[in-house]
Order: structure tokens, then sequence, then C-alpha cells
């Protein structure tokens, strides 16, 4: 028989063992999880996660206060790479006259991680203007190399859903050279910009090209992967 010592051991190592295991699944959401309607904006976060961000304008035009929700885990996880991360969300609600709320928009894959990437736990950068226009900012550095993104959504009222209008995209290969491609998802008209030196004091080079695309509509739950649709450098 094991001696009692022994026994709080091997007790202690399964419950740490378990509680590894919790750890190391991410509690990721889905929209099926959240209500479509709520009567208070708390409604729309689940447990286990709060309200890391929240911005507010009139986001469909109807003279009403709207939200965007930037959601984030409570508790840690371990991720694929091993160390400590946290996901995160994004909810668009729309006031209602009678006081509720009505949910136009959810992804859970377009915000950073907290561990994602290079981004060391940095929360991405959101704006909404006073227009509505909801802007999704991201970084993704080592020193002077890595790359940005930037996309904007625009609620489009024949759906009643968040579609996607601009998305930038930036890849800095060093201090004397980046290119960048910017694309309008309502004229179809992208810019691809590539500036370089040869060195720092150098006045860039700048070249710029332009083309019209036929591009079909995306909307916020359409960020399956990834931070952008269209590029990937």
């Amino acid at each position: 028989m094991a001696s009692p010592r022994l026994f709080s051991f091997y007790c202690a190592a399964f419950l740490a063992a378990g509680s590894f295991a919790a750890q190391a699944q991410s509690k990721a959401i889905s929209a099926q999880q959240l209500p479509l309607t709520a009567a208070k904006l708390a409604d729309f976060v689940p447990k286990g996660w709060r309200i890391e961000q929240r911005l507010g304008a009139d986001i469909n035009a109807d003279q009403q206060p709207d939200s965007v929700l930037a959601l984030i885990q409570t508790a840690q996880y371990t991720g694929k790479n091993g160390v400590p991360t946290r996901d995160r969300a994004l909810v668009v609600a729309l006031a209602q006259p009678e006081g509720m709320w009505r949910r136009a928009g959810f992804t859970a894959q377009l915000l950073y991680c907290t561990s994602c990437f290079l981004s060391s736990g940095s929360a991405p950068a959101l704006t909404l203007s006073e227009q509505g226009v909801l802007e999704v900012a991201h970084g993704d550095f080592d020193g002077d190399v890595g790359s940005s993104s930037t996309v904007q959504f625009k609620f489009e009222p024949q759906t009643g859903r968040l579609r996607l209008i601009n998305e930038e995209v930036t890849r800095h290969y060093s201090r004397s050279k980046e290119k960048s491609i910017s694309t309008d998802l309502l004229t179809g008209n992208e810019t691809t910009t590539t500036e370089e030196s040869k060195d720092e004091d150098e006045e860039p080079r700048v070249k710029t090209q332009t083309r019209t695309l036929k591009l079909p509509k995306y909307y916020l739950e359409d960020y399956k992967e990834g931070r952008t649709l269209l590029h990937k450098f």
C-alpha cells in the first residue's frame, strides 16, 4: 500500500495534470452561442469572457447609439506556440427603439489573440467613426521587419450586416523597403505601392500600380482564418 505522503503526491499530480489539460483547451465561441437580440449588452458576453473594449456610434444611421464590443477570454490557455494566451472576438450590436439590442455582426477570427504572431499581447487597434465605419488595424513586427493590416466595415441596409469596404496590407521588408496593397471593395480599385531606397537617408523611390477588380461582397463573418481576406504576403 502506498504511503500517505506518496498518495498525496499522486493526487496532486493528477489534479495538476487535469488542470493543465483544461487550461490547454481554447474556449472558442461561435455566433450560435450568442443571442440575436438582448435586453443589455452584457447578454452578448458568454461565460468565461469579458468586454475588453467598447466603442459607440450610430452605425446604421437611425439616430440610435450603437455599440461594438471587443471580447477577450477571462482565463488563459496554452496556445499552439506553447505560451499562455487568450482569444478575442468581436460583436456589433445595434440599439433598437424599444430599448433592446440586436446583433448585426460577429467574428471570432478577425482579432489577434494575446500571443498571436509577434503581437506579445498587444490589443488590436479598433476605431469607430461618426459615420459608422468600423476599422480594425493589426501590426506584427520584429524590429523593422513585419506586416500591418487595416480593414474597414460599413453597415449595409439591404442585408443588415457589416460589409467589408476597404482592405490595406503592408509588408515592411526593412527600413528602406516596403510594399502596400490597398483595395476599395466598393469600386474594385486596387493600388499597389512600393517604396524602396538604397539607404535610410536616401529619398525612397515610389512605384505605383493600379487595376480594377471584380470582387464579391465580403462581410464581417467571412473572416474564417487570418486577418485579411484578399491579400497575404
